[in-house]
């Protein structure tokens, strides 16, 4: 099976090692592979201290650091160092740490937002964390940052900006667009000595899943080196319009059998190299003419009409345990009986996606800076209508201090009850937990 690479070398050391060390810890797996950075056991020791401070005495490190130590001691330290882990996420722990939170740092969590956000208003572009950022998100802290081609320049630079991010309260999940093909914010640039991929399209052309799982762990693996949580991949929908401006090559083309082995490949390929990835863009943008980017995007087809193929690959993809899913903006009237676009419908999201179809994870918005919905409604009420539909995760809103004091305002008036809110900050904390 050939490893569909344009330019670069992907690592099988690191490949090997991490699958020998697969349920380990992030000091005992970058032991073994050698490329972790230091920011996973910043992220690992940021949550254990506040489980601590909530009263938890349980999550006291593990000495796995020997270098002394043969792989089996190693392997079998960072079992035991999992199960020890997996005590800290129980829904005691969770519970203990939210107990301890304001409104206003829980309202927060639901938040994943560009680092200019934390300039509050300022049109500039940060390639690191300074002191008024950091300040700022004393006041408005966040649950994610989402990184972009801008706040990209070199290896040393990512490593130490995603090391500042997790050092921040709660260690925000570091999220990005990296699918391979075209929509890369990493393997673009120059300074990386990363694999580049060609399309989704061109690897589901192939007929073979294993080039879809290689280049998934591929990315995972460069990904997870410079401290980077979240994938926001691989793209589930099934490209049925020609004529489809914004989806094209990114989807594993317009069969949806074929799109459903890829799509869990890449599920699985992310997954071994240790990175959370999403399924995107529910419930299926394939069938569409307009970027919601810029518009309005309607899609006239019943659910009954959607689960005989733009739904197969998300369904896929759920069995695979994938760990987030992202809601389109597009509209589905024939579904919801409205013109509301499908990411602040509780139809879709919480009737259809957490209730038929079962999904447990985390549901992101579409970012919310798109046309499609950012044309009709302010920052404030968006992020208000994104969490009474289900979702857990606003992404991007164009005002942060807009969305962030409307949600908080919700909260405060019981049009969202706390109830609510710490429904999905308790599944964000899970994840949280898990990561290490």
């Amino acid at each position: 099976m050939a490893l569909l690479i344009i330019a670069g070398a992907a690592s099988c050391a690191a490949k090997t090692a991490a699958e020998a060390v697969d349920t380990g810890s992030a000091a005992a797996t970058a032991e073994a592979v050698g490329t972790e950075s230091a920011s996973t056991v910043t992220k690992a020791d940021e949550v254990k201290n506040v489980v601590s401070a909530a009263g938890n005495d349980e999550g006291d490190d593990k000495d796995t650091g020997d270098n002394g130590m043969t792989d089996d001691e190693k392997k079998s330290a960072a079992q035991d160092l999992n199960i020890e882990t997996e005590d800290l996420y129980d829904n005691a722990d969770i519970d203990a740490i939210i107990a301890d939170m304001s409104v206003r740092q829980k309202v927060g969590q639901l938040f994943m937002i560009r680092p200019e956000a934390l300039c509050l208003g300022k049109n500039v572009t940060y390639t690191e964390l300074n002191d008024a950022m950091k300040a700022n998100f004393e006041n408005y802290p966040a649950g994610g940052i989402i990184l972009f081609g801008q706040n990209i320049t070199d290896e040393a630079q990512l490593i130490k900006f995603t090391d500042d991010i997790h050092s921040l309260y709660l260690s925000p999940l570091i999220a990005i667009d990296e699918e391979g093909g075209s929509l890369v914010r990493i393997a673009s640039k120059k300074t990386f000595d990363v694999p580049v991929y060609p399309t989704m399209a061109e690897i589901a052309a192939t007929g073979d899943p294993g080039n879809a799982y290689d280049m998934a762990f591929g990315i995972g693996t460069y990904l997870k080196k410079y401290g980077i949580d979240v994938n926001f991949a691989p793209v589930a929908d099934v490209n049925t319009n020609p004529d489809n401006p914004i989806i094209g090559p990114r989807a594993f083309g317009d069969d949806p059998d074929v799109a459903d082995e890829m799509v869990a490949a890449a599920i699985r390929g992310f997954h071994d190299a240790g990175i959370y990835c999403c399924v995107k863009h529910f419930p299926g943008h394939g069938d569409t003419s307009v970027d919601t980017h810029y518009g309005n995007a309607l899609i006239e087809k019943t659910w009954d009409e959607m689960k005989k193929c733009e739904l197969i690959p998300f369904e896929r993809g759920i069995d695979e345990g994938v760990d987030f899913v992202m809601i389109a903006h597009i509209t589905v009237s024939n579904i919801t009986g409205d013109d509301m676009p499908a990411s602040i419908s509780k139809t879709i999201v919480t009737d259809k996606l957490r209730g038929e179809l079962g999904f447990n994870g985390l549901i992101v918005t579409d970012g919310l800076e798109m046309k499609a919905v950012s044309d009709r409604f302010g920052s404030g009420e968006l992020a208000v209508l994104s969490v009474l539909a289900g979702e857990d995760i606003i992404l991007v809103p164009i005002d942060y201090k807009e969305a962030f004091d409307a949600v908080l305002e919700a909260v405060n008036s019981g049009r969202i009850s706390e109830e609510r809110l710490d429904e999905s900050v308790r599944r964000i904390l899970r994840l949280k937990l898990k990561a290490d």
